[in-house]
């Protein structure tokens, strides 16, 4: 038997053990990060210039990568202002995570003063590093006192 044929059997099996050790290491992450919004509760009301923390939970089966949220006017018919002539309050933000699966992730948001009062959405999306998305939100009640 020549050298050659010796060596096929041999090759063969280092191009299995290849091909199963880097399927292992690349785990495809195809399932959305979980969100928690811990606080503020739905309807808390805070007035002009206050300034109130935000807590998340976040989770992912693989690995986190970032956070952006946004505060704006939630427009529905039922939501009426007191000062209507003032401008809507509109915020964005982002975050990044580091090398984790869970967190706990807060901040704070400033009320700015002399806003419209009213109803306002928190919206939060939170992506892993796949690219997928979860998101959740709550109303917050902006008040002139």
């Amino acid at each position: 038997m020549s050298n050659t044929f010796r060596l096929i059997p041999l090759f063969v099996i280092f191009i299995a053990a290849m091909s199963f050790v880097s399927c292992k290491n690349n785990l495809v992450d195809t399932q959305a990060p979980k969100l928690v919004i811990l606080q503020p509760s739905q309807n808390q009301s805070f007035p002009f210039g206050e300034r109130f923390l935000v807590v998340t939970t976040m989770q992912d089966f693989v690995e986190l990568g970032n956070y952006t949220y946004k505060v704006r006017w939630h427009d529905v018919p039922s939501n009426v202002s007191d000062n209507p002539d003032e401008p809507a309050w509109e915020l964005e933000g982002t975050g990044e995570i580091e090398n984790t699966n869970l967190q706990t992730v807060s901040w704070h948001i400033q009320v700015p003063e002399n806003t419209r009062t009213g109803i306002y959405k928190l919206d939060i999306f939170l992506y892993d590093k796949a690219g997928n998305v979860d998101n959740n939100s709550v109303l917050i009640q902006i008040t002139s006192d």
